[in-house]
């Protein structure tokens, strides 16, 4: 599904929902005062963007007066280095209407000038870049939308505040539903395992464009969207920007490591792809006795490294050619992204078919029910 940028004013399906303009309440920058958020009735997306030239921070940012008349946090669903993830409720006509995430940082410094206004938010530059970050991403089906931020002060300090990101609610991350499956003794099919990779990899490609290096790319931090059947990147807490495409080769190369452990229920090493390419390049020049490059170039070397791979993903060895050829060609043309290249392969020679939910299941005198 393709979701709209917003100018919320002439698309249907969207309300304007007038908020608090009592910016003295939470904050007193004079920028985060006459702002609307739109929801979206059919609630699969919601946007805080009032217009479509909302692209950074301080054109973003709102009062948290704003997040406490309308929206409830309802339960903690992770902790992080940067913050917690709360579950809430956007609400719309006075009743809770949309799931939401909620990140809320933990406690930020800032500077002011003697009138009380903030003129120095570097100290909150993480929490800063990765807003203006989803903001950047937010074309990308594979990355989790942004829906509004807003900046609390904290009472009684007034050199600290808080920021609330409200994002869309996933279903399940990949790592959950990868135990759920196992429980459910269900297996991974071909064409699932095509589809994992290819919606996996779609939102590190869309990083890749614009040189967004996500420094924390792990199974927790893809989450997936029933019934969209959309698979999503988030937490762009630890990112960083690059020149060198090394750096959108390494987070595909870990992205494709996640999604074998993920087909293949396996706990090996997290760099389970980059091991098997080196161990079968190391394999072959030590049985042939070629250096490591002249290894890579021998026949045997793609023909071992297949085998290898197809085993990880339950027989599916179209899939572990497209793997193994891809990321010969990617090292040999440098300029090429790998997660486009792997997605090309995939939508041109192999058949997908998204995931469905997995109901949870509770273990009764040793049976297995859901």
């Amino acid at each position: 599904m393709a979701y709209p940028v917003l100018n919320t004013q002439n698309i249907s399906g969207y309300q304007n929902l007038p908020l608090s303009n009592n910016n003295n309440q939470g904050t007193n920058n004079p920028q985060l005062a006459n702002k609307t958020v739109a929801i979206n009735e059919d609630l699969q997306i919601t946007s805080g963007l009032a217009s479509s030239n909302n692209n950074d921070y301080s054109s973003f940012i709102q009062s948290y007066s704003n997040f406490a008349d309308n929206i409830t946090i309802k339960k903690q669903l992770g902790k992080g280095i940067q913050g917690i993830v709360f579950k809430g409720y956007f609400k719309y006509n006075g009743s809770a209407k949309q799931k939401i995430a909620v990140k809320t940082t933990k406690n930020t410094k800032s500077i002011k000038d003697l009138a009380g206004q903030q003129i120095d938010r570097s100290y909150a530059k993480d929490t800063i870049d990765e807003i203006n970050t989803l903001l950047k991403l937010r074309h990308s089906e594979n990355v989790v939308k942004i829906i509004s931020a807003f900046e609390e002060e904290i009472a009684g300090n007034f050199f600290k505040f808080k920021v609330h990101i409200v994002m869309e609610l996933a279903s399940i991350s990949l790592k959950d539903y990868r135990q759920l499956r196992v429980d459910r003794k269900t297996n991974i099919s071909k064409e699932n395992g095509n589809y994992a990779m290819k919606e996996c990899l779609s939102g590190v490609r869309d990083c890749d464009k614009l040189k967004i290096h996500h420094d924390d790319i792990h199974a927790g931090n893809f989450l997936m969207f029933f019934p969209q059947q959309k698979i999503k990147l988030c937490d762009f807490g630890l990112l960083s920007t690059y020149n060198s495409q090394q750096s959108g080769y390494s987070m595909s190369v870990r992205t494709i490591s996640i999604v074998i452990q993920f087909i293949n229920d396996c706990s090996l090493s997290n760099e389970i792809f980059e091991f098997f390419i080196s161990t079968t390049k190391t394999n072959i020049s030590r049985k042939y006795n070629l250096s490591l490059q002249e290894a890579e170039n021998h026949p045997d070397y793609l023909i071992e490294a297949k085998e290898k791979i197809a085993e990880f993903l339950n027989a599916n060895q179209q899939l572990a050619e497209t793997l193994v050829d891809s990321e010969k060609y990617c090292r040999e043309n440098k300029d090429t992204c790998l997660a486009d290249k792997i997605i090309s392969e995939i939508e041109e020679k192999s058949t997908c078919k998204p995931l469905t939910p997995l109901k949870k299941v509770k273990k009764h005198g040793g049976c297995v029910v859901s």
